[in-house]
């Protein structure tokens, strides 16, 4: 609801969940509703997302699929990720 009003505690809240100890699904979507507020913040949130999951046989796919949107937001370093991550396959 935040998100949707404008009001700034959005940002907080998002960075929050993206960066919090639930579902990766979840803290994806939210550093990806956060690409739309605080660039920064959002590639941030995404770099901890795939360290944390790093290795994860079961999240590694998924994690190669986050550095795929990491250009996107104008983090160039997302392509050496998913050479790093595509070697671990």
């Amino acid at each position: 609801m935040l998100l949707i009003v404008g009001d700034d505690r959005a940002c907080r809240a998002l960075e929050y969940l993206a960066e919090a100890d639930i579902h990766f699904d979840n803290r994806l979507d939210a550093a990806s509703r956060l690409a739309t507020l605080d660039r920064e913040a959002a590639m941030s949130a995404l770099h901890k997302l795939i360290d944390g999951y790093r290795g994860d046989p079961h999240w590694l796919d998924w994690c190669v699929a986050v550095a795929q949107a990491l250009p996107e937001l104008g983090d160039q370093r997302g392509q050496q990720i998913i050479d790093e991550l595509s070697a671990d396959l």
